[in-house]
């Protein structure tokens, strides 16, 4: 497999998951911003998800195999999953609403650096 078709299987792989994220949390989002409890951080949680991973992944922690992708999949699920909880914690709190995104991205982060150093190794 050439070194091109790679880096273009992992840009589509990273868009289709990206879509997905926003296609699942875009209810949830509309009523928030609706009701002003969305912030321009919440919109890039999936991006940091992805970014975290990426720079340790090419840093060499963890298992370094493309069958370690599946990773990303669980990630952006729990990401979604926490999303929601933030929602529903922003709606009986609003004043905690930035203590909220803050804890958020640390829990998320957090996640990201456990599941690459303890996920186990997949062959591709």
């Amino acid at each position: 497999m050439s070194p091109l078709f790679g880096g273009v299987a992992l840009v589509v792989f990273f868009t289709f998951f990206l879509s997905l994220y926003y296609l699942i949390a875009f209810p949830g989002g509309v009523r928030a911003y609706q009701r002003g409890q969305l912030s321009l951080g919440d919109a890039f949680l999936p991006l940091s998800v992805f970014a975290t991973w990426s720079l340790l992944a090419t840093s060499g922690i963890g298992a370094q195999s493309l069958g370690n992708l599946v990773e990303l999949v669980f990630l952006l699920g729990a990401s979604v999953a926490l999303f929601y909880m933030r929602l529903w914690f922003v709606k009986l709190h609003p004043t905690n609403a930035v203590l909220s995104l803050i804890a958020l991205y640390c829990i998320v982060i957090a996640l990201v650096v456990l599941t690459r150093m303890s996920f186990p190794l997949i062959p591709e």
